[in-house]
């Protein structure tokens, strides 16, 4: 997400709720990263804020089995290919 400097706190308790809705899901959240400094052609200063998902397999399977895309259709595709993938992957590495 973009916010203006003066906004950026603003970004991060909005980005740590989405965190605690995630975290009800068995999703966990690493941290909030602050990157991409943006000036506007008025000389306002915004920067990217991105919530950082941890990338583990029962993160991710939590993430994309529970959460999903439902706006998107590509997107859901492929977060259904991806968890079909992680469990196939997981089955596996047990069995060996």
């Amino acid at each position: 997400m973009a916010k203006r400097e003066e906004l950026i706190e603003n970004g991060k308790d909005f980005l740590q709720d989405i965190a605690k809705l995630l975290k009800d899901f068995g999703v966990k959240s690493l941290y909030i990263d602050k990157r991409k400094k943006h000036i506007n052609t008025k000389g306002k200063i915004s920067w990217a804020l991105e919530l950082i998902i941890s990338p583990k397999p029962k993160n991710l399977l939590n993430l994309w089995g529970k959460i999903g895309f439902e706006y998107n259709f590509k997107r859901a595709y492929i977060a259904n290919v991806a968890d079909q993938y992680l469990k196939l992957k997981q089955k596996i590495l047990k069995e060996k």
